[in-house]
């Protein structure tokens, strides 16, 4: 659920999840407490940085992708809207992964809308780095985990 009346184009700094649909693990493992990206999480990976491109000011300030979803913060310095960001890195991943599907019929590679939280000072911030940065060593407890 958005925010009623923010503006999500606003200098600041966003938590945001997105899983994949159904949240089936596509994105690859854990093992040994560590993501192993597979072929479709290093896709994925390669895309939300390629997003920067367009964005040169902002950044990723920290990332992880699980098997079935991924956790950023997003520090939007570029006045973009966080809805678009998040609809333009699904729409390019949803492509590439079609394509890497040869177009056969497969089911969406997203589920529909996002989590996002508006980080709202340095602790706020700091807990949820440690909360992306230790999320593949409690995947087993996660509320995604399958």
């Amino acid at each position: 659920m958005r925010l009623p009346h923010y503006d999500y184009s606003q200098y600041g700094c966003y938590f945001v999840t997105i899983c994949t649909k159904n949240r089936n693990c596509l994105f690859g493992d854990i093992a040994n407490e560590k993501m192993h990206l597979n072929e479709i999480g290093m896709m994925i990976d390669e895309t939300l940085n390629a997003l920067l491109k367009d964005y040169p000011k902002s950044e990723f300030s920290h990332y992880a992708i699980m098997p079935n979803h991924i956790h950023f913060i997003w520090f939007n310095q570029d006045d973009v809207l966080l809805s678009n960001l998040v609809r333009k890195l699904k729409g390019i991943t949803a492509k590439k992964y079609r394509e890497m599907m040869n177009n056969q019929t497969y089911e969406p590679l997203w589920q529909r809308s996002f989590y996002e939280h508006i980080i709202r000072n340095d602790e706020d911030f700091l807990r949820i780095w440690e909360y992306i940065e230790h999320n593949p060593l409690q995947w087993h407890l996660d509320r995604f985990y399958q």
